[in-house]
Formats: structure tokens, C-alpha cells, sequence
């Protein structure tokens, strides 16, 4: 087993969204036992990050993921330094599963809670130019439910969450070394007509009008001002 418990100092005024990125980004790590983010309690711009391996080979592995290495990208701007950090050799104990059903507390979980209740498993994460405009967007179009925005101390968001029908979607303002890319995301909706015409009207740009093919579900697309492209279909039949 191969342990490390490290302190960080964050850019004043930004550890919740750093806590955010570091929770979010890291799930699914082979090898990994457990991985706590803890609040330092005596410093509002400090955090704790206690790990738990079964070995230092899977953590120098996890590295290279693309998750952790988008996090560390992310994250990179709200780290103002490192303090204290320290090896261990852990030999016994447990996880318990926590009893605050936030987000953050819920990644922070045993596996019996490896997500929190409400997400579904697979989420879309959208690095864009302008989050904040997709975000209202989203809530014009398809009545989107807005849960969390982070943002940094540029006034960019670092991370951004909205309820889009039975889905949460993730977003994040581009940053230097983590650029905007072009997305597309599906979405089936009650009434394609209707997110058409909303879609329309707050400026976005038809890539395909909505149609029905034979049996196949009726089906349209479009482009927001922040270059992600939206399918939207309704099941026919």
C-alpha cells in the first residue's frame, strides 16, 4: 500500500472551486483505495489531499490519465502553491459512506455512493468560450434547471453544473493551455418544434432543420454562439 497526504494553497478566495475540480476529476482511478479532499480549518486558502494506492506505481499510472490531466490542467490556475507533503504506508482501516448528500461529499464516498443521487453516470463536460452565456442558453432552450456555478477570480467559470432534462451537463470557460473545443451533444425533448423555435430565438444557428425519416425519431440540430452543436430529437411512433 502507498499513501500521501499533501497541502495546497489556493488563490485567495478560489478553494471551493478547486475542491470541485479535484473531486470531480479523479473518480474511476485504477488502484486507487481512497482520495479525500479536506477543507484546512485554520486557513481559508489551504486544502488537504489524503491519498490511499495499492501501490506508487498506480499513482505515478494515474498521472497520464485523461481525467487527472484535465483536472491538473484546470486546476493549475487556482493553485497559488504547495505545502507540507508527506508519504505513508497505510496498513488497515476503513471508508465509511458519508451522510451529506452534496456533490462534493458524495464523490468523496465510499463505493456504495460513488455518485451523487440525481447524476446519472456519463455526463457531458463542455470546455467553451463564454460558459456562462451557454449556460443561459441552455436555460432559454430547454428549460434547463441551473445547479452550481464556481467561478475564478477573473470572473471565468472554473466549473459550472445545469439539470438538462434527466441529465446534468458540466461546463467550463476555456483557459490558457485548456482551449475551447467543439462539441456535440444529443438530447432527446418532448416537442423538437418548440426547442427549435426557443433555440432560434436566443441566436443559434441551424445545422439540420428537424425531420422525420421514415420510422426514425424526428431530428434536428443546431449550433450555439459557444460552438457546441445540439441534436435534439422527439421518438415518433
Amino acid at each position: 500500500m502507498y499513501g500521501l497526504i499533501g497541502k495546497m494553497q489556493v488563490v485567495a478566495g478560489q478553494r471551493d472551486a478547486l475542491i470541485a475540480i479535484l473531486v470531480e476529476g479523479v473518480s474511476g482511478m485504477p488502484g486507487c483505495h481512497s482520495y479525500i479532499v479536506a477543507e484546512d480549518p485554520s486557513d481559508p486558502d489551504a486544502i488537504w489531499v489524503t491519498e490511499v494506492w495499492d501501490s506508487q506505481d498506480s499513482h505515478r499510472a494515474s498521472l497520464s490519465l485523461p481525467s487527472v490531466q484535465q483536472a491538473i490542467a484546470r486546476g493549475k490556475p487556482l493553485i497559488a502553491g504547495f505545502g507540507e507533503r508527506f508519504e505513508t504506508r497505510p496498513v488497515g482501516g476503513s471508508v465509511s459512506s458519508p451522510t451529506d448528500s452534496s456533490p462534493r461529499a458524495m464523490h468523496a464516498g465510499a463505493p456504495s455512493s460513488y455518485k451523487p443521487d440525481g447524476y446519472t453516470s456519463v455526463a457531458p463536460y463542455l470546455t467553451v468560450t463564454g460558459a456562462q452565456s451557454t449556460i443561459d442558453f441552455l436555460v432559454q432552450v430547454f428549460n434547463a434547471t441551473r445547479l452550481r456555478a464556481m467561478p475564478r477570480g477573473d470572473g471565468s467559470i472554473a466549473h459550472a453544473e445545469v439539470r438538462l432534462e434527466d441529465t446534468v451537463v458540466m461546463l467550463t470557460d476555456a483557459v490558457e493551455g485548456w482551449p475551447a473545443t467543439p462539441s456535440h451533444v444529443h438530447v432527446y425533448v418532448p416537442d423538437v418544434d418548440a426547442v427549435f423555435a426557443r433555440a432560434i430565438e436566443a441566436g443559434a444557428v441551424v445545422v439540420k432543420p428537424p425531420v422525420q425519416d421514415g420510422d426514425e425519431d424526428k431530428r434536428g440540430g443546431f449550433t450555439d454562439a459557444g460552438g457546441t452543436t445540439w441534436w435534439v430529437s422527439t421518438q415518433v411512433g
